[in-house]
Protein backbone atom coordinates (compact mmCIF):
# COMPACT_ATOMS: atom_id res chain seq x y z
CA UNK A 1 0.00 0.00 0.00
CA UNK A 2 1.39 3.42 -0.97
CA UNK A 3 1.56 6.29 1.46
CA UNK A 4 1.91 9.89 0.43
CA UNK A 5 1.37 13.51 1.19
CA UNK A 6 0.41 16.32 -1.15
CA UNK A 7 0.18 19.91 0.07
CA UNK A 8 -1.27 22.74 -1.93
CA UNK A 9 -0.18 26.00 -0.30
CA UNK A 10 0.75 28.04 -3.34
CA UNK A 11 0.79 31.84 -3.45
CA UNK A 12 0.05 32.43 0.22
CA UNK A 13 0.92 35.94 1.37
CA UNK A 14 0.06 39.62 0.86
CA UNK A 15 -1.50 40.49 -2.51
CA UNK A 16 0.30 42.97 -4.81
CA UNK A 17 -1.41 45.81 -6.66
CA UNK A 18 -2.34 43.88 -9.81
CA UNK A 19 -4.16 41.25 -7.75
CA UNK A 20 -5.97 43.96 -5.79
CA UNK A 21 -7.08 45.46 -9.10
CA UNK A 22 -8.31 42.01 -10.14
CA UNK A 23 -10.40 41.86 -6.95
CA UNK A 24 -11.94 45.19 -7.89
CA UNK A 25 -12.73 43.94 -11.39
CA UNK A 26 -14.31 40.74 -10.04
CA UNK A 27 -16.50 42.56 -7.52
CA UNK A 28 -14.71 41.24 -4.44
CA UNK A 29 -13.87 44.88 -3.66
CA UNK A 30 -16.77 47.25 -4.19
CA UNK A 31 -17.16 50.99 -3.89
CA UNK A 32 -19.99 53.51 -3.99
CA UNK A 33 -17.79 55.63 -6.28
CA UNK A 34 -15.12 54.60 -8.78
CA UNK A 35 -11.64 54.16 -7.35
CA UNK A 36 -9.39 57.18 -7.65
CA UNK A 37 -5.93 57.21 -9.28
CA UNK A 38 -3.32 56.10 -6.76
CA UNK A 39 -5.84 54.54 -4.42
CA UNK A 40 -4.43 51.09 -5.13
CA UNK A 41 -0.95 51.09 -3.63
CA UNK A 42 1.81 48.51 -4.38
CA UNK A 43 0.47 46.15 -1.67
CA UNK A 44 -2.60 47.86 -0.19
CA UNK A 45 -5.83 49.71 -0.88
CA UNK A 46 -6.51 53.17 0.54
CA UNK A 47 -9.93 53.42 2.23
CA UNK A 48 -12.09 56.55 1.74
CA UNK A 49 -14.61 58.25 3.99
CA UNK A 50 -18.24 58.16 2.89
CA UNK A 51 -20.69 61.02 3.50
CA UNK A 52 -21.33 60.88 7.23
CA UNK A 53 -19.80 60.08 10.60
CA UNK A 54 -21.16 59.11 14.02
CA UNK A 55 -20.05 60.42 17.37
CA UNK A 56 -19.89 57.48 19.79
CA UNK A 57 -20.03 57.24 23.55
CA UNK A 58 -17.15 54.74 23.40
CA UNK A 59 -15.46 52.23 21.12
CA UNK A 60 -17.28 48.98 20.42
CA UNK A 61 -17.01 45.71 18.54
CA UNK A 62 -20.22 44.16 17.17
CA UNK A 63 -19.44 40.57 18.11
CA UNK A 64 -21.06 37.47 16.68
CA UNK A 65 -24.21 37.86 14.55
CA UNK A 66 -24.46 41.65 15.00
CA UNK A 67 -24.21 44.33 12.31
CA UNK A 68 -22.64 47.74 12.88
CA UNK A 69 -25.61 49.59 11.31
CA UNK A 70 -28.01 47.98 13.81
CA UNK A 71 -25.83 48.96 16.77
CA UNK A 72 -25.63 52.56 15.54
CA UNK A 73 -29.37 52.83 16.16
CA UNK A 74 -28.77 52.22 19.87
CA UNK A 75 -28.72 55.56 21.79
CA UNK A 76 -26.45 53.91 24.33
CA UNK A 77 -23.76 53.65 21.63
CA UNK A 78 -24.42 56.53 19.23
CA UNK A 79 -24.61 60.16 20.30
CA UNK A 80 -25.36 61.84 16.98
CA UNK A 81 -24.78 61.74 13.23
CA UNK A 82 -22.49 64.24 11.48
CA UNK A 83 -22.94 65.24 7.82
CA UNK A 84 -19.65 65.48 5.94
CA UNK A 85 -21.04 66.47 2.53
CA UNK A 86 -21.33 70.28 2.75
CA UNK A 87 -18.01 71.74 3.86
CA UNK A 88 -16.79 68.77 5.84
CA UNK A 89 -16.81 68.55 9.63
CA UNK A 90 -14.39 68.97 12.49
CA UNK A 91 -13.63 65.92 14.64
CA UNK A 92 -12.64 67.00 18.13
CA UNK A 93 -9.84 65.61 20.27
CA UNK A 94 -10.74 63.17 23.01
CA UNK A 95 -13.83 62.00 21.10
CA UNK A 96 -14.53 58.72 19.32
CA UNK A 97 -16.14 58.70 15.88
CA UNK A 98 -17.20 55.94 13.52
CA UNK A 99 -17.08 56.72 9.81
CA UNK A 100 -18.67 54.49 7.13
CA UNK A 101 -16.29 53.91 4.22
CA UNK A 102 -16.99 54.02 0.50
CA UNK A 103 -15.41 50.59 0.03
CA UNK A 104 -17.08 47.29 0.92
CA UNK A 105 -15.96 43.69 0.49
CA UNK A 106 -17.18 40.36 -0.81
CA UNK A 107 -14.07 38.28 -0.25
CA UNK A 108 -13.72 34.74 -1.58
CA UNK A 109 -12.90 31.87 0.75
CA UNK A 110 -9.24 31.81 1.76
CA UNK A 111 -8.75 35.56 1.40
CA UNK A 112 -8.54 37.79 4.48
CA UNK A 113 -7.47 41.39 5.08
CA UNK A 114 -5.96 43.61 7.74
CA UNK A 115 -6.15 47.39 8.10
CA UNK A 116 -3.61 49.87 9.43
CA UNK A 117 -3.36 53.67 9.54
CA UNK A 118 -1.57 55.43 6.71
CA UNK A 119 1.77 56.93 7.67
CA UNK A 120 0.36 60.43 7.16
CA UNK A 121 -2.35 59.63 9.73
CA UNK A 122 0.28 58.84 12.33
CA UNK A 123 2.10 62.09 11.63
CA UNK A 124 -0.99 64.11 12.59
CA UNK A 125 -1.53 61.90 15.67
CA UNK A 126 -4.92 60.48 14.75
CA UNK A 127 -5.86 57.04 16.07
CA UNK A 128 -7.79 54.80 13.65
CA UNK A 129 -8.93 51.18 13.50
CA UNK A 130 -11.24 49.22 11.23
CA UNK A 131 -14.59 47.76 12.31
CA UNK A 132 -16.63 45.14 10.41
CA UNK A 133 -19.98 43.44 10.87
CA UNK A 134 -19.77 40.58 13.38
CA UNK A 135 -16.24 41.74 14.15
CA UNK A 136 -14.44 40.25 17.14
CA UNK A 137 -11.20 42.18 16.66
CA UNK A 138 -10.31 45.61 15.37
CA UNK A 139 -8.51 45.92 12.01
CA UNK A 140 -9.12 42.26 11.12
CA UNK A 141 -11.27 41.17 8.16
CA UNK A 142 -11.86 37.39 8.28
CA UNK A 143 -11.67 35.12 5.27
CA UNK A 144 -14.75 35.22 3.10
CA UNK A 145 -16.10 38.42 4.72
CA UNK A 146 -18.98 40.09 2.88
CA UNK A 147 -20.21 43.47 4.03
CA UNK A 148 -19.45 47.14 4.69
CA UNK A 149 -16.39 48.66 6.34
CA UNK A 150 -16.21 51.33 9.04
CA UNK A 151 -13.31 53.29 10.46
CA UNK A 152 -13.09 54.33 14.09
CA UNK A 153 -11.35 57.71 14.32
CA UNK A 154 -10.09 59.53 17.40
CA UNK A 155 -7.90 62.67 17.09
CA UNK A 156 -5.30 62.72 19.87
CA UNK A 157 -3.49 66.08 19.78
CA UNK A 158 -5.64 68.57 17.85
CA UNK A 159 -8.98 68.61 15.98
CA UNK A 160 -9.03 67.60 12.31
CA UNK A 161 -11.37 68.59 9.51
CA UNK A 162 -12.58 65.70 7.36
CA UNK A 163 -14.52 65.40 4.11
CA UNK A 164 -15.89 62.57 1.97
CA UNK A 165 -13.05 60.83 0.16
CA UNK A 166 -10.43 61.45 2.85
CA UNK A 167 -8.06 58.50 3.34
CA UNK A 168 -6.76 57.78 6.82
CA UNK A 169 -6.31 53.99 6.62
CA UNK A 170 -5.33 51.28 4.18
CA UNK A 171 -6.20 47.62 3.75
CA UNK A 172 -3.81 44.78 2.96
CA UNK A 173 -5.17 41.54 1.55
CA UNK A 174 -3.66 38.18 2.45
CA UNK A 175 -4.25 34.85 0.80
CA UNK A 176 -4.02 32.11 3.42
CA UNK A 177 -2.91 28.53 3.02
CA UNK A 178 -5.96 26.30 2.55
CA UNK A 179 -4.75 23.92 5.25
CA UNK A 180 -1.63 23.15 7.21
CA UNK A 181 0.77 20.41 6.24
CA UNK A 182 0.27 18.34 9.36
CA UNK A 183 -3.40 17.80 8.47
CA UNK A 184 -2.31 15.82 5.42
CA UNK A 185 -0.48 13.04 7.30
CA UNK A 186 -2.52 9.97 6.34
CA UNK A 187 -0.95 7.18 8.42
CA UNK A 188 -2.38 6.44 11.86
CA UNK A 189 0.68 5.02 13.63
CA UNK A 190 4.38 4.33 13.13
CA UNK A 191 3.63 0.62 12.71
CA UNK A 192 1.71 1.42 9.52
CA UNK A 193 4.55 3.36 7.95
CA UNK A 194 6.80 1.08 5.84
CA UNK A 195 10.36 1.79 4.78
CA UNK A 196 10.47 3.74 1.54
CA UNK A 197 12.39 6.24 -0.47
CA UNK A 198 10.64 9.46 -1.38
CA UNK A 199 11.31 12.74 -3.02
CA UNK A 200 10.89 16.18 -1.52
CA UNK A 201 9.90 18.58 -4.27
CA UNK A 202 8.99 22.29 -4.26
CA UNK A 203 7.27 24.27 -6.97
CA UNK A 204 8.73 27.69 -7.57
CA UNK A 205 6.68 30.14 -9.59
CA UNK A 206 8.59 29.33 -12.77
CA UNK A 207 9.81 25.76 -12.43
CA UNK A 208 9.74 22.49 -10.51
CA UNK A 209 12.92 22.00 -8.53
CA UNK A 210 14.15 18.83 -6.85
CA UNK A 211 15.54 19.86 -3.47
CA UNK A 212 16.58 16.69 -1.67
CA UNK A 213 16.03 12.94 -1.35
CA UNK A 214 14.60 11.36 1.79
CA UNK A 215 16.00 8.05 3.05
CA UNK A 216 14.38 5.18 4.95
CA UNK A 217 11.77 7.02 6.96
CA UNK A 218 10.87 4.66 9.84
CA UNK A 219 8.82 6.81 12.18
CA UNK A 220 5.71 8.95 11.84
CA UNK A 221 7.27 11.52 14.16
CA UNK A 222 10.14 12.02 11.74
CA UNK A 223 7.72 12.35 8.82
CA UNK A 224 5.73 14.94 10.75
CA UNK A 225 8.91 16.94 11.44
CA UNK A 226 9.83 16.83 7.77
CA UNK A 227 6.40 18.13 6.78
CA UNK A 228 6.39 20.94 9.30
CA UNK A 229 9.86 21.96 8.15
CA UNK A 230 8.62 22.08 4.56
CA UNK A 231 6.06 24.81 5.29
CA UNK A 232 8.55 27.54 4.39
CA UNK A 233 8.34 26.48 0.75
CA UNK A 234 5.48 27.15 -1.65
CA UNK A 235 3.61 24.20 -3.08
CA UNK A 236 5.21 21.11 -1.60
CA UNK A 237 4.71 17.51 -2.71
CA UNK A 238 6.23 14.38 -1.21
CA UNK A 239 5.90 11.24 -3.33
CA UNK A 240 6.29 7.74 -1.89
Amino acid sequence: MAYGVQVMADSAGVLPDFEIEALVASGAIRSSLALEPGQVQPASLDLRFAEDAYRLRASFLPGKDRAVADLLQDPGIRLHRIDLTDKGAVLETGCVYLVPLQESLRLPAGLAARANPKSSTGRIDVFTRLVTNRGKAFDEVPTGYSGPLYLEVSPRTFPIKVRPGDRLAQLRFKRKKPETLKEKVVVRSCSELPLFRGYFVAHNVEKLELLRELYDIKCLKFLYEVLVGAEKFGVVQIFF
